[in-house]
């Protein structure tokens, strides 16, 4: 991809089969549409319960993919609860650093809009730090 400064080929491949997986490894509960998730995903936020709020909105994303802002919610919500978990255990989680990355990638992908390009290469540069992936981090 020309906007990034290295390689993301294999990154961009990830954050595609998240968002193509998503509808089967998320599915939304009976009765619930994409808004109704995103409105619990926000409720669980505001409450500070990143770890709900990452499960309504995979679940909402399975439902309709394209959104960029609920990309950019995802990854926040992941990183959150990447790092209450790291404070916790003290041990890292590559499952959810991965999920930030892609989740910041797949809204980079969906969006042209400069100030919403720039908040998903900050998850994508902080999901990318939790992996160790420290040149692409400092690059991103």
């Amino acid at each position: 991809m020309r906007d990034l400064s290295f390689p993301a080929m294999g990154m961009i491949e990830g954050a595609r089969a998240l968002a193509a997986g998503l509808k089967s490894t998320d599915p939304a509960p009976e009765g619930f549409g994409y808004y109704d998730l995103i409105a619990e995903a926000d409720g669980a936020m505001a409450e500070g319960n990143a770890a709900s709020a990452r499960t309504f909105l995979r679940q909402a994303l399975g439902i309709m993919g394209n959104d960029p802002g609920t990309w950019l919610k995802l990854a926040s919500a992941s990183l959150s609860v990447y790092d209450a978990d790291f404070a916790a255990r003290g041990r890292t989680d590559y499952g959810l650093a991965s999920d930030v990355a892609n989740a910041a990638l797949n809204a980079f992908l969906r969006t042209e809009g400069t100030r919403e390009r720039a908040s998903a290469l900050a998850y994508l540069a902080r999901g990318l730090e939790r992996r160790h992936m420290w040149r692409e981090s400092i690059a991103t």
